[in-house]
């Protein structure tokens, strides 16, 4: 059993690898000195890959999964401003939709602007619970924050991407050990 390694260098682009010849599933590869964090099942994929057809086949997988990680997914969702606080707003997290899809984001807004009108532009923000000497409730309050129906703001995301993580310190997991 002997391990292979390498590494590719390409415009800015380095890609380290190794992998034991016999064991596919031991690959591991960095990507300008950060981890590549795959799957396990991908990760021994790309180490059979490695094995089988050679560094180039290996290199031009790891740069299309790259690739294919800088073109993420654009969301939106819609909420709604805190009247006289400008700063503040309202949106409903389990709501969003595809910013290039013009049907889903027009149904996000919608639901949306039936989940605040159904109560009436306003939102519980709180609830304090004052007890007696006998710890019994006495009083509960509830209080409720007033939206701005025309204070619509629409919040864009991207989805996080964790294809390259920090490589592990090795002088720390042997101090450790």
């Amino acid at each position: 059993m002997h391990y292979l390694r390498g590494t590719h260098r390409e415009r800015g682009l380095i890609i380290g690898f190794s992998c034991l010849n016999c064991a596919c599933e031991t690959f591991t590869a960095s990507v300008n000195g950060m981890l590549l964090n795959v799957e396990h099942y991908k990760r021994t994929a790309l180490g059979h890959l490695l094995i089988s057809k050679g560094k180039e086949a290996l290199v031009a997988e790891i740069k299309r999964m790259l690739r294919a990680s800088l073109k993420k997914e654009r969301y939106c969702t819609y909420g709604y401003l805190v009247k006289g606080n400008a700063r503040r707003y309202f949106y409903i997290r389990q709501l969003f939709a595809r910013t290039d899809k013009l049907s889903e984001k027009l149904w996000v807004y919608k639901e949306v602007k039936e989940y605040f009108l159904e109560r009436e532009w306003k939102v519980h923000t709180s609830t304090t619970t004052r007890l007696g000497a006998d710890y019994k409730v006495v009083s509960v309050t509830k209080d409720h924050t007033k939206l701005d129906p025309d204070g619509l703001i629409r919040i864009n995301f991207v989805w996080e991407d964790t294809l390259l993580v920090p490589m592990p310190d090795r002088k720390q997991e042997r101090k450790g050990a």
